[in-house]
């Protein structure tokens, strides 16, 4: 219980401050003083007018730490005595908090410079890789159960405090980390990090570039099996490797939080890398919600999701309690969503600004696609507005715009499966995140579709001359090949004056309507082998609209209605529609169904 007596708190503090730019003499001094009091449990006063940030522990079992004592830190300097103090001096506090405990580590506004005061191998100027006996990562702070972290915001809202870890070092740099479980001998019990909480600050790897073997680390945080902990508020930019890298959680969450440019010295073929990356696999228990963050310009992914069974047969959990993406921004990212090995994972509407990027990327890197799912990954979901989007395999693009029946009778996967349709470009035939299932399918479209699955090994020809007689399907159009090829074929003959003779116009861009396209589609398959002819052709008539069916259409209609490729519209009771435009939903439908009388 917290009790105040005379205006002061009963319960123990400890101060830290921020120190200004003194004199070399005046540092020398202090650093002697500081060196001597920081190795007993001794009282270490400011300077009169430095800014205090106090160390709040729980009322009880106070016994680390001296009450009122206080401890400094060092602002906007890089002297590399004074940043291995910095990284002590917050150690220690971090440290009394849980050892009382639990309480809050408040930091003030500045910049602060932290650089690794623990050697953790013999020789730390040798270049190591993780397969060396004693190679383990440089860190700068280690967490205790039950703290929480916390900077301190300017006036107008932004983050105050921010936090640089420094060095060139032969293996990686963390700024915070817990991973007792790859440092014990016993990994069948393992400890949990419980109840630590970060709030309203910024890491800033800019300062650090590990020389040596590049293993995913070099992290914000770097976490390995934690239970109850929270990030809100967050920053990490910069890093050599993932922004928050944050493994085997346990209710937790992070918040309103964003990484930027992380996994510099990563390739794109690296693993790790990302902004947010979660590992798991080693409870069923595991499950974390990330909502509302952003992720801007990381090298792999934004925000990213892997088994560890990848890497260490240490974890072999087949599932989790789950985790929850929603309402997160990427952009800039190689890829903004997905995982490896993922599985219990949804994402509810987050944007992803691949064909929109706005800002630079700050590594240079491409985006290649808004969700990427690679090897062995399922049970992953995507949804936008309540509905269930579908996912394309792995190396290819999602959509916001597929539903419905499209989906769920599986006529999205069997266009992408057959590789004859696909989503739209844009003017840089870049990929977007459209499909337009509502959108009016054209009449070039429908021959491009049928030309891919006629010529699936051939490579796209935007410049190909125009062999038809038709004046308005011009030469260089990304139709012009396909086009040629179904004049040839007779699957489209062009329009005809009421004479019968030719006008010459095949209007690639007009839509199709669904009896226009019946024709096309019955052209198509008995000029590739299916049975035309021995059908019912009466049977269509007992279909809703088949008597606004024109004469010249009938017979193609009767034979798709037979073959159930023109059965009526996805609303129920809509009947044939045949003067209606096609959309491209319902020719995702209509034309495999078409390839399906091929073998018959």
């Amino acid at each position: 219980m917290r009790q105040e007596i005379e205006g002061k708190v009963t319960e123990k503090k400890i101060c830290m401050i921020s120190h200004k730019t003194i004199g070399l003499q005046i540092v020398s001094l202090f650093l002697f003083v500081m060196s001597v009091l920081l190795c007993c449990p001794s009282v270490v006063h400011a300077e009169e007018g430095d800014a205090v940030i106090a160390v709040e522990a729980f009322a009880e079992n106070v016994s680390a730490l001296d009450a009122g004592e206080t401890l400094s830190l060092y602002k906007d300097t890089q002297d590399e005595t004074l940043m291995e103090m910095n990284s002590k001096i917050l150690q220690r506090a971090i440290d009394a908090a849980s050892n009382a405990g639990g309480g809050t580590v408040t930091i003030p506004a500045g910049n602060f410079y932290f650089k690794p005061f623990q050697k953790n191998f013999d020789n730390p100027d040798s270049v190591l890789k993780s397969t060396d006996a004693n190679y383990i990562e440089y860190h700068i702070i280690k967490c205790k159960d039950n703290v929480t972290v916390t900077g301190t915001l300017n006036e107008d809202g932004s983050l105050g405090t921010t936090l640089f870890p420094v060095g060139s070092m032969s293996v990686p740099i963390d700024m915070f980390y817990f991973v007792d479980i790859f440092e014990k001998g016993d990994k069948s019990n393992p400890n949990y990090l419980v109840n630590n909480h970060f709030r309203n600050f910024c890491i800033n790897g800019e300062n650090t570039y590990n020389h040596g073997y590049y293993n995913a680390r070099g992290k914000g945080f770097y976490f390995c099996l934690f239970k109850d902990c929270s990030w809100d508020n967050v920053t990490v930019m910069n890093t050599d490797g993932t922004g928050f890298g944050v493994d085997c959680p346990i209710n937790s969450k992070i918040t309103n939080c964003t990484a930027i440019g992380c996994g510099k010295q990563a390739s794109i073929y690296s693993v790790g890398a990302s902004g947010f990356g979660i590992g798991f696999g080693y409870s069923a228990d595991e499950s974390m919600s990330i909502e509302n963050c952003t992720s801007i310009g990381n090298r792999k992914f934004g925000v990213f999701f892997e088994h560890q069974g990848r890497f260490t047969n240490d974890f072999q959990a087949t599932e989790a309690q789950g985790f929850t993406v929603k309402n997160c921004v990427a952009r800039g990212n190689r890829y903004d969503f997905g995982g490896e090995m993922c599985r219990n994972l949804t994402y509810i509407d987050c944007l992803s600004e691949a064909a929109y990027e706005t800002d630079p990327n700050p590594l240079g890197s491409v985006n290649e696609r808004a969700y990427y799912f690679g090897t062995k990954s399922s049970d992953y979901h995507i949804f936008e507005a309540g509905k269930e989007i579908k996912v394309w395999s792995a190396n290819k693009k999602y959509y916001t715009d597929v539903y419905g029946w499209f989906v769920e009778e599986g006529w999205f996967d069997t266009v992408l499966d057959l590789g004859i349709m696909y989503g739209y470009t844009d003017s840089d035939g870049q990929p977007t995140c459209v499909f337009g299932q509502d959108d009016t399918i054209t009449r070039a479209q429908v021959a491009v579709t049928l030309f891919r699955y006629s010529h699936p090994d051939n490579a796209w020809n935007n410049t190909a001359t125009n062999t038809t007689p038709f004046y308005d399907c011009p030469s260089g159009q990304f139709y012009t090949e396909a086009m040629n090829w179904a004049y040839e074929a007779a699957i489209f003959k062009g329009d005809t004056n009421a004479d019968g003779s030719m006008t010459g116009r095949v209007r690639p861009n007009d839509g199709i309507s669904r009896q226009e396209l019946a024709l096309v589609l019955y052209r198509f398959a008995g000029a590739n082998g299916a049975n035309v002819t021995e059908f019912d052709h009466t049977l269509y008539l007992q279909a809703t609209g088949a008597d606004q069916v024109g004469e010249w259409a009938a017979d193609a209609v009767a034979w798709c209605y037979v073959n159930k490729i023109l059965t009526g519209g996805s609303t129920p009771g809509s009947g044939l529609m045949p003067r209606d435009v096609t959309t491209r939903g319902h020719a995702g439908k209509m034309i495999p169904q078409t390839l399906a009388t091929l073998n018959q």
